[in-house]
């Protein structure tokens, strides 16, 4: 079974670039979310591409900017690909203290405010922008507020069975559920900025501006390949999101053409796989079963990885299926090949969502 469609982030060969591409022009989750070029004064899609292109062919900048992200939580280096962006398009951030050179910046990232007797964090505003615009009387301040999430579609048990089943989304690890995050950012990171407490901690001259606040939300829904019948028609759901879907290991088999081949992913590779793949880490299908077995058992085991042998608890794996190829002659590194993939999985415990065991954070 081959599904492959090129994506924009495809084009680009540098890691970091093709994360970046994805970071912006991935469809959002949300129908109400404006996707990426929407969120600053527009860039075109010509105008995207001549961009990332260029990057691609001088990646430094950008290579030392996400070598300052120090921390591997998907969420954080999200935010740091959207900071170069920003950065690129309205130059640098506004740093507190405020001063009278802060009046040339039209921008800030993650203003935490907290309580002025207690000191209590009240929360933390990831971007706000100052921007006028040629159609509005006056200016304004945009405020958004970053999530990169993915989620796999669990139906509820007890639906009626003459219903179509009802959807529960959850995390891989099932600490996280997408109706209550939405809940959590919609009635509480969106409505900071009209706290009096957060208006007294931006800028002098931002302070009393309307505020237009939107979540982006990014990532990718995963739907039970065993369940026909499963659909969601949530209202703010975007129709057009990222979809895959998540297997049992023995669907998971079933599903992959035998020409076809898999690679496991980490976490640093769940926005998009590299363009080169080292050859031990592409898994034919006569060795997926054996491959995957450490990974899925209810029983600890020692489970190879890119970073070396790791002891690792039965948990979901995200993977990519498609095929690799050989790079031209005279590469650089002679045990790497292209990869080019066709579509994004997840395989999961045979005990999911009904587990016990450890998690990592998403």
């Amino acid at each position: 079974m081959i599904h492959c469609c090129k994506k924009p982030w495809d084009h680009y060969r540098n890691t970091h670039v093709r994360n970046l591409a994805w970071c912006l022009l991935s469809p959002s989750l949300l129908a109400s979310t404006p996707e990426g070029h929407d969120l600053l004064p527009a860039l075109s899609p010509s105008e995207h591409h001549n961009w990332l292109t260029q990057l691609d062919q001088q990646p430094e900048p950008l290579l030392a900017h996400m070598q300052q992200c120090k921390s591997p939580r998907i969420g954080l280096v999200f935010e740091h690909y959207w900071h170069f962006f920003w950065q690129a398009q309205l130059g640098g951030a506004m740093e507190p203290p405020w001063s009278a050179e802060c009046r040339e910046r039209r921008w800030l990232k993650n203003l935490q405010v907290n309580h002025p007797k207690t000191h209590r964090t009240l929360g933390e505003a990831d971007f706000i922008a100052y921007l006028t615009y040629h159609q509005q009387p006056s200016s304004r301040l945009l405020h958004r507020e970053l999530a990169v999430k993915f989620y796999l579609g669990f139906p509820v048990p007890d639906t009626p069975q003459e219903s179509p089943p009802k959807c529960l989304w959850l995390g891989p690890n099932c600490i996280d559920r997408l109706d209550i995050k939405l809940a959590q950012m919609s009635n509480k990171q969106l409505q900071l900025l009209h706290h009096p407490e957060a208006q007294n901690a931006l800028p002098p001259h931002w302070q009393g501006l309307p505020v237009d606040s939107q979540i982006v939300l990014r990532g990718q829904l995963f739907y039970p390949a065993h369940r026909q019948d499963f659909s969601a028609d949530e209202a703010p759901l975007n129709q057009n999101h990222l979809r895959g879907f998540w297997y049992y290991l023995e669907g998971l088999l079933n599903s992959i053409d035998r020409h076809e081949e898999v690679v496991i992913l980490n976490k640093s590779d769940w926005f998009c796989t590299p363009a080169l793949k080292d050859q031990t880490h592409i898994i034919e299908k006569k060795y997926l079963a054996e491959e995957l077995a450490p990974y899925l058992s209810d029983k600890e085991a020692g489970v190879l990885t890119e970073v070396g042998t790791q002891r690792a608890a039965a948990r979901p794996l995200m993977l990519s299926v498609g095929h690799s190829s050989t790079q031209s002659s005279g590469a650089a590194r002679p045990t790497q090949r292209r990869w080019q993939e066709a579509r994004r999985v997840f395989v999961v415990p045979s005990h999911w969502p009904d587990t016990s065991l450890p998690s990592f954070k998403t």
